[in-house]
Formats: C-alpha cells, structure tokens, sequence
C-alpha cells in the first residue's frame, strides 16, 4: 500500500516551473534516478519511492505521464508504508525547498 506526499508553490498550484528547471532540481538529489519523462524513482537500496511530476490545470485536471509537459506546479511523492514516515518527509521538505515550494497535503 502507498501514501502521497504532495508539493507545490501552494494548494492551488497557482505557480508553475519550467520541467527542465524541476528534472534538473530533482537530479540533484542522491537518493532518486530518473524512470521516465516525467517520474523519478528511488535509487538502488533505498525505500521504494516514485515521485511524479505534474501539471495541473485551472480546472483540477492533472496530466503527465504520457506527455512530456512544458510546466510542472505539482510533485507527488509516492511513498511506501513499509519504510518510516520521517524519510520520506525529509526528502519531500528538502525537494519543496530547492524549488521554493512547500508541502500543501500529506494523503493517505
């Protein structure tokens, strides 16, 4: 089973990055690699992670995974029950501030 981390520059999304500037961010950290386009994946011997990059529309809809997006304003982080709680809130705060973002829901 699988809770979500989600982050963004606020609950409405009402601030996107340019994806490069967010696959860039998100390169930067040891403990992902990339999975595809749009989706990083934790690295070897670490908890089981997928984070899932989005954009999200003025009317709620999401898209991602089968479009490479020009602009990201929602990151999912899709985290496993089997690990503690704290490494993935850790990991999820220090992606929120490299991209000047926050937490805005913990779901799940």
């Amino acid at each position: 089973m699988s809770w979500y981390i989600e982050l963004g520059f606020d609950s409405a999304f009402s601030v996107s990055l340019r994806t490069e500037l967010v696959i860039a961010s998100l390169r930067g950290f040891a403990e992902l690699r990339l999975g595809d386009s749009m989706q990083f994946r934790n690295a070897n011997d670490l908890p089981w992670l997928v984070v899932q990059l989005f954009g999200t529309e003025y009317y709620g809809d999401r898209t991602s995974a089968n479009r490479i997006l020009s602009h990201v304003n929602n990151i999912d982080l899709i985290c496993s029950y089997s690990f503690p709680d704290e490494w993935y809130t850790s990991l999820a705060e220090r992606i929120a501030r490299s991209l000047g973002w926050q937490i805005v829901e913990v779901k799940g």
